[in-house]
C-alpha cells in the first residue's frame, strides 16, 4: 500500500533546529540514492577547497555535457565558483570515501581541505581548480549558469559544462 503525502507529516520532528528549513522533509521520506562526489575549487589565496556532494545530476546533448547540482549560498564552494567560474567534480571509490567525509570537519578558511585529510592534489588540464588524484573520475567544469532554487532560498542550483574528463 502506498502512502500519499502532500504535506509534512505531523509526526516528523526536527533532529536539530532549522532542519526542515535547510532540507525539505521530502528528502527524509524518499531517500533517493545519489552518487557521492567531491567538488573542488580554490579558496581565496589558492587554498584547496573540497565539498562533499550528493545532490547532483548529469545531462547533455550535442551542445555540451553538464553537471547540475545545488549548494548552500553560504559556503566556500558557492563563493569560489561564482568568483573563479571553474570547478572539478571528483568521484571517489569506496576506499577513498572515508577521507572525503573528513573534509566536512576540516573546512576553515585557512585549511587545505584536500591534503589535510590525506588526499593528493593533482593539476587539472583545462580549468583552474585542484583535482583529487585518488578519485577514479574527474570532471573539469566551467560555470554555465546558476540561480536560487526559489525566491528567498538558501540553496542555489548551478550548471557547469564539462570541458575535460580524466578517468582511470
Amino acid at each position: 500500500m502506498k502512502h500519499e503525502l502532500s504535506a509534512q507529516p505531523t509526526c516528523f520532528k526536527e533532529s536539530w533546529p532549522g532542519q526542515y528549513k535547510i532540507f525539505s522533509w521530502i528528502e527524509y521520506v524518499t531517500a533517493i540514492p545519489q552518487a557521492m562526489s567531491v567538488i573542488t575549487t580554490w579558496k581565496e589565496g589558492r587554498i584547496p577547497n573540497a565539498c562533499l556532494q550528493a545532490w547532483t545530476t548529469y545531462t547533455g546533448d550535442s551542445g555540451g555535457y553538464y553537471v547540475v547540482f545545488s549548494i548552500l549560498n553560504n559556503n566556500h564552494t558557492y563563493k569560489n565558483i561564482l568568483r573563479d567560474k571553474d570547478f572539478i567534480v571528483n568521484f571517489p571509490d569506496i576506499d577513498v570515501l572515508p577521507k572525503c567525509y573528513k573534509t566536512i570537519e576540516n573546512n576553515s578558511d585557512e585549511t587545505d581541505e584536500i591534503t589535510g585529510v590525506g588526499l593528493t592534489i593533482e593539476s587539472s588540464k583545462v580549468v583552474d581548480a585542484p583535482r583529487i588524484k585518488e578519485c577514479f573520475l574527474n570532471l573539469e567544469c566551467r560555470l554555465g549558469w546558476h540561480r536560487p532554487l526559489h525566491d528567498g532560498s538558501v540553496w542555489h542550483v548551478f550548471a557547469g559544462e564539462v570541458v575535460h574528463v580524466a578517468i582511470n
